[in-house]
């Protein structure tokens, strides 16, 4: 699948570049602004445009920039979503979005995550790792399910 990689604030998102690589995805990583939240916006739907993603991961901020792009019913998979500290219009959420989250997050709240999904209740949440990275075995281990179940056309269906 052709995956567009939204990045943390201030992180270049390698670590979730290289297991998305790994797991034979395509990798499209924009570069996005650290500084304004409308230009990272901007720079998102720029890549969005020119690529074509079948599949948006969006981790921390990156997971804030998605929720503000305009990404018609395109599958999104929001890493520790930071969209209450930046920022989201949530009068039209999608429903084909995955949430990762960790309870024991101290950058990103997981109860941001909870309210995302009382808004939305089709957005699935996944409640794994012990940070806000997840990027430990279970949290790899999920973000492949979620996207195996995306590349098969099952994007609204749990995952277990």
């Amino acid at each position: 699948m052709k995956v567009l990689l939204l990045h943390g604030w201030f992180s270049t998102g390698e670590t979730k570049h290289s297991s998305l690589v790994s797991m034979g995805h395509e990798v499209i990583k924009p570069s996005l602004n650290n500084i304004f939240f409308s230009s990272a916006v901007q720079e998102a739907q720029k890549a969005y445009n020119e690529c074509n993603p079948d599949v948006i991961v969006g981790s921390s901020r990156g997971g804030a920039v998605a929720l503000n792009m305009q990404a018609g019913n395109t599958p999104m998979l929001l890493i520790a979503p930071a969209w209450k500290r930046f920022g989201k219009k949530l009068d039209k959420i999608q429903n084909n979005i995955f949430v990762m989250h960790s309870e024991h997050d101290n950058t990103v709240s997981y109860k941001d995550s909870v309210e995302l999904v009382k808004i939305n209740p089709n957005i699935c949440l996944f409640t794994v790792g012990k940070d806000h990275q997840l990027n430990c075995m279970e949290g790899f281990n999920t973000m492949k399910s979620i996207l195996n179940h995306i590349a098969n056309g099952t994007a609204n269906v749990k995952v277990s």
